[in-house]
């Protein structure tokens, strides 16, 4: 399957593809123009245009079967939308980023979150003894995942729909407990 995009890719070809969704748990048949090959944290992903959505999409690689590559050419997208679709929010959830976080680090937290980078354009600054971070993002998943990975060394100062969404989240941790 790695072969197969990867020559779809250099060879501009268009990919017919099955793609097994995890927000969804959705199977579709796709038609897609590859455009570019990522690798985020451990797994590897695929921009592409979908025709089916009408829209760049990025695909997880283990997620997607290969059905056949028909000889049609594929459409290249200019290469400053595709990076930014990729490059515009925090993680691997693209799109423009439409939002900014702003987070507040607790102590030890904040001498961790100091040194890492987040996203190219972060902006941090120290309040007293914490840390204050905000950064761009599109889809709020991945960023609710790592703020729960500070637990109570982190709170949501804004937006507000952010901070819903980590109480929503935590409620839900919680209720896996008898407490």
């Amino acid at each position: 399957m790695f072969a197969a995009v990867c020559r779809a890719l250099l060879q501009e070809r268009v990919l017919d593809i099955r793609y097994h969704s995890r927000s969804d748990n959705k199977v579709e048949n796709r038609r897609i123009h590859p455009q570019k090959l990522i690798q985020y944290q451990i797994n590897w992903y695929l921009v592409a245009f979908c025709e089916l959505r009408k829209e760049l999409r990025t695909l997880s690689m283990d997620r997607i079967s290969i059905l056949g590559m028909p000889d049609i050419p594929a459409d290249i997208l200019d290469p400053k939308k595709v990076k930014d679709h990729t490059e515009s929010g925090f993680g691997i959830f693209a799109g423009k980023a439409e939002n900014t976080a702003f987070l507040r680090f607790y102590q030890p937290n904040a001498r961790w979150v100091k040194d890492e980078k987040w996203h190219k354009n972060q902006m941090t600054r120290w309040d007293g003894d914490t840390l204050l971070l905000s950064l761009p993002y599109n889809s709020s998943t991945e960023l609710v995942r790592e703020i729960l990975r500070h637990g109570p060394g982190v709170k949501v100062e804004s937006p507000e729909s952010l901070k819903m969404e980590v109480v929503e989240a935590l409620k839900k941790s919680l209720g896996n407990y008898e407490v």
